[in-house]
């Protein structure tokens, strides 16, 4: 849940808003064929492209059941196929941090299976 704070003038008044936006963080534990498992960072724009779902509808699927249950939605994701394009950080490299913020996904099966076909070293670049 993210909370902002914004202010509203009313002739000399000024009031303080409080909004609180269901927002993603979500932190999905990957693993390839070579069988290394690391986790990937999905924050809000990014997680809902993925899963197709608001966070707030996401959020409501869950208060309605036990919140211990992995949603459908999330559940579907099990065994896919995705790419990902990761920002690796100076944390990452200075502290040997295993976490990855994810900047794009894609679960396009021409577009997954043309970098599965690619050595990985040629697809490796800094932005």
């Amino acid at each position: 849940m993210t909370v902002s704070v914004a202010m509203i003038v009313h002739g000399s008044t000024v009031l303080p808003v409080i909004l609180m936006l269901p927002m993603y963080l979500l932190v999905l534990h990957v693993s390839d064929y070579t069988g290394y498992a690391t986790r990937f960072l999905l924050f809000d724009s990014v997680a809902q492209g993925l899963i197709g779902r608001s966070a707030s509808d996401l959020a409501e699927e869950v208060a309605d059941v036990d919140a211990m249950v992995l949603p459908d939605a999330l559940k579907a994701l099990v065994g896919v196929n995705i790419l990902f394009k990761i920002r690796i950080s100076d944390l990452n490299l200075r502290n040997n941090s295993v976490a990855y913020r994810v900047d794009l996904v894609s679960v396009d099966a021409h577009i997954v299976q043309h970098y599965e076909a690619t050595d990985i070293a040629e697809v490796c670049y800094y932005v």
